[in-house]
């Protein structure tokens, strides 16, 4: 069975912690410190298991009939901007 590749740089300690490492884990503590957060085991068990899915976390929650309904608004929407800005 092949296991997917995780899209994070991480490492898994012996009690199950996953610590992100490389250019993305100083990117996300610069902006941690600039907001006053710090990380435990926990927020990085969660940030291991959203990032190892590669799904996006909200997929699947809205019906397909209403993804198809926003589809075609959000259509005729950038087409009324495209003929707005020729018109401009």
């Amino acid at each position: 069975m092949n296991t997917p590749t995780p899209p994070v740089d991480f490492v898994v300690d012996s009690s199950g912690v996953a610590t992100v490492t490389g250019p993305r884990a100083a990117l996300a503590d610069r902006l941690a410190e600039a907001q006053g957060l710090t990380s435990n085991s926990f927020q990085r068990r969660i940030l291991f298991a959203l990032t190892w899915t590669g799904k996006h976390v909200y997929a699947g929650t809205v019906p397909a009939d209403e993804v198809m309904r926003r589809r075609r608004r959000n259509k005729a929407a950038r087409a009324s901007r495209r003929l707005n800005r020729k018109a401009a």
